[in-house]
């Protein structure tokens, strides 16, 4: 490291810049704020900035006395490249002697005793025109840096910049701890303390953090009357911790040998501490407490106590402190979302982690336009009485939120969710994982405009574009989903509304057999077909046969098929104390197939009948699957059997129209939660009409809110028994969009109604 001397600077300046212009950038460097500072004594620069982040800081030491060659760091945290700085502080000769020269000015004859000071990292590899310091008065530095060219810059960072060297007094006796701290020019504030950008057009103030300077010495008992002891500081446990904007308190207690009056007092407190002097008997006892601020961390001090008798003799005990800063608080958005291609108003929740009371939020996301499309933000309970701002729409693939309250409220410390991001998929996204990432959070923690906002970690989300198939989104479709799919059509596990968008692989609306077929033709790289249009000719007919029924028999499924079919799906309903079911049996027909089902012996009975090959059950008439019973009242006439519902496959995954026929219309009126629940643009409601004898049925769907003023008549028409869907864009009967909150759906037709409730997000 290279030992710069003020005196022979300031002597070589003067030489060079009487012949020279020297250039800083497209700035030339006699106008600039330090070449002023130089040739006037007063920095006047062009902008001032505050640097509540950025930090110049004097580095805590432990010496002993006699110590020589001992190096105090003046530490920069700098936000911006400096090509400049500089530095004013005091510290206690009679302890500190600093190394020095004096210089004589050829011309004047005038002296100045420059501190010898060491290069860093930092600063070794710059061609410095100015890197020095002097002493004006004992106990007084003033230290100037500043680079030739624009290029010869402090980068950005955290670190050292220069090191000064002192020697350490010899004839301390007694422990004892020092400060080291910065103080302004009073004539001329900004001279010191601050450091520039490159151009020397723009001065930042950090934030100064003053040092310890804490000398090891053994105790000194040799003074006060024949026989007096010093008193005694119980030992205190060292280091410390204590994390910014929490708290420390321990308590401190003194004796006096000889049982004197003692006083106990700690002589140099760091801001946000206290500690009571007291005077009395010995034992004496007082408590230290410390609430560091944000701006003090990390940090490490010394604090110490001193206990005097009567006799003037005292004792001390020094305790390190170190101050941590406080965790981050987080903003975190969720990765298990995700749709379809061309899914609209995916709500992803974005979590907020704050150990404080949170005033305002602020963050960017950014995203993949070509893959997700954001459509709004929507608050969540926590932010009630917040607004939210955004640039949605200025540009693609970021958007800028600030969240804030405009009334005063905060949030309370804990973790819930703030907000929801409603996303779109293009139609055209190919199935995988894109990142909706989360970038520069900040938050404000109090409304006094002094206090700095503080960052928070972020923490961006993967969301996925599903694939047609892929029911446990996982980004491939396996056996895994085929099983899914007869544990949902068995009705031993239900499907979320994600699930339900992946599973419906034949685009009908309805999840069923049919996918299963269609999601087992994906796996084997078979064809899957269109839908088919409404109002065509029923291909099969499905009832069930009682008449070989005795008291304990078989009760038949008889399928009469024009094409061939390869998935059945059959919900039998009964009553549970007339007959029980055994084990279903196949028979000729779907021999081939693989047969599940589920029995809840309380009235239902579901069956599934599938296949991995390209087995389908034939053209034709008759039986296809033979069910075992047991029959408790010993006659058919009046058996409670029927068949709630049929779905038949063919082998494209097409669910094919099916006959009226026993059982196959619905024997009830079912109104069914619509998906997705929340929803942010569109949902569906499924519904059944029930009849059998194929007459269409006047029925309403109609929307209210909570108050039960009308808002929507989805239909009111005649509807023909059967299975039937309706889409609701959250408008109302003029076609106007209509706030967020719950709203109720009622299903009407005859003598029937039924009510759900549904929520609306934007």
């Amino acid at each position: 490291m290279r030992r710069i001397l003020l005196g022979l600077t300031i002597i070589l300046l003067l030489t060079v810049l009487s012949q020279t212009q020297i250039w800083a950038g497209e700035v030339a460097l006699n106008d600039s704020p330090w070449q002023i500072l130089y040739a006037t004594g007063k920095l006047e620069p062009d902008t001032v900035k505050d640097a509540p982040a950025d930090t110049l800081k004097l580095v805590n030491l432990t010496v002993k006395p006699g110590d020589v060659n001992v190096r105090i760091d003046a530490d920069l945290r700098n936000s911006v490249a400096a090509g400049g700085f500089s530095l004013r502080f005091r510290y206690d000769p009679t302890i500190l002697i600093a190394q020095t020269s004096i210089f004589v000015d050829p011309i004047t004859g005038d002296t100045t005793t420059a501190i010898i000071s060491e290069q860093t990292s930092r600063t070794n590899t710059q061609n410095w025109f100015l890197y020095g310091g002097n002493l004006p008065v004992a106990g007084l530095v003033i230290f100037s840096a500043a680079g030739t060219f624009s290029s010869d810059r402090v980068t950005a960072g955290s670190g050292p910049v220069v090191r000064f060297l002192f020697n350490v007094a010899g004839t301390i006796t007694k422990d004892t701890t020092i400060t080291v701290a910065f103080e302004a020019d009073p004539d001329f504030p900004l001279n010191y303390n601050t450091y520039s950008d490159s151009t020397g057009l723009n001065i930042y103030t950090p934030r100064l953090k003053n040092a310890a300077i804490f000398v090891d010495a053994p105790q000194d008992t040799s003074g006060g009357p024949p026989g007096n002891q010093p008193p005694v500081i119980d030992p205190i446990a060292s280091p410390q911790e204590v994390t910014a904007g929490q708290s420390l308190s321990f308590t401190v207690r003194a004796t006096d040998p000889e049982g004197g009056s003692i006083t106990l007092s700690a002589p140099l407190l760091p801001p946000n501490a206290s500690f009571p002097t007291v005077t009395g008997a010995s034992p004496v006892l007082s408590t230290f407490s410390f609430s560091p601020s944000l701006a003090q961390a990390p940090d490490t001090i010394f604090v110490e106590f001193r206990a005097v008798d009567d006799s003037a003799e005292f004792g001390t005990r020094s305790v390190t402190i170190i101050i941590k800063e406080p965790p981050q608080d987080e903003l975190t958005l969720a990765s298990d979302r995700g749709g379809i291609p061309g899914k609209k108003g995916v709500l992803i929740p974005i979590t907020f982690f704050n150990r404080q009371n949170t005033y305002g939020l602020q963050f960017d996301l950014e995203y993949n336009p070509g893959i997700v499309q954001i459509d709004s933000f929507v608050t969540a309970p926590i932010l009630a009485g917040f607004e939210i701002f955004s640039n949605l729409g200025d540009s693609l693939g970021k958007v800028t939120v600030l969240i804030i309250s405009l009334t005063g409220d905060s949030i309370l410390p804990g973790i819930d969710t703030v907000i929801y991001v409603a996303v779109s998929i293009d139609t055209a996204a190919v199935p995988g994982q894109t990142l909706l990432d989360l970038k520069n959070g900040r938050e404000s923690i109090s409304r006094d405009p002094g206090v700095p906002s503080k960052s928070i970690k972020t923490i961006g989300g993967l969301f996925t574009v599903d694939r047609l198939g892929d029911v446990s989104a996982d980004l491939v479709v396996d056996v895994q989903d085929a099983v899914g799919m007869v544990s949902y059509i068995l009705g031993i596990f239900s499907l979320n509304t994600r699930q339900l968008d992946a599973a419906d692989v034949n685009r009908d609306l309805s999840v069923d057999v049919g996918d299963l077929v269609g999601i087992i033709n994906i796996i084997l790289g078979r064809p899957i077909g269109s839908p088919p249009l409404p109002g065509g000719p029923p291909l099969a007919s499905v009832e069930i046969s009682t008449e070989e029924v005795t008291s304990a028999s078989t009760v038949s499924i008889l399928a009469k098929l024009l094409t061939p079919v390869a998935g059945a799906q059959l919900y039998i309903s009964y009553d549970p104390s007339e007959i029980t079911f055994h084990t279903p049996q196949k028979v000729e027909r779907t021999q081939d197939f693989i047969l599940q089902y589920r029995d809840d012996q309380s009235g239902n009975l579901k069956i599934v009948l599938y296949s991995f090959s390209s087995a389908t059950m034939a053209v034709g008439e008759g039986k296809i699957l033979s069910l075992p019973v047991t029959l408790k009242t010993g006659s058919t006439d009046k058996l409670n059997l029927k068949l709630k519902k049929v779905v038949l496959a063919n082998e494209k995954a097409v669910v094919i129209p099916i006959a009226e026929a026993q059982g196959v219309m619905p024997r009830s009126f079912t109104l069914s939660q619509n998906y997705p629940n929340p929803f942010n643009s569109n949902t569906i409601i499924k519904f059944e009409i029930s009849g059998t004898s194929g007459e269409a049925v006047q029925a309403s769907l109609k929307v209210y809110n909570i108050l039960g003023e009308k808002v929507k008549t989805l239909f009111d028409e005649a509807k023909y028994p059967g299975n039937h869907s309706v889409t609701w864009d959250g408008t109302n009967d003029r076609g106007e969009k209509i706030a967020s909150g719950v709203y109720l759906y009622r299903l009407s037709t005859g003598k029937y109604s039924e009510t759900k409730k549904m929520t609306l997000l934007k």
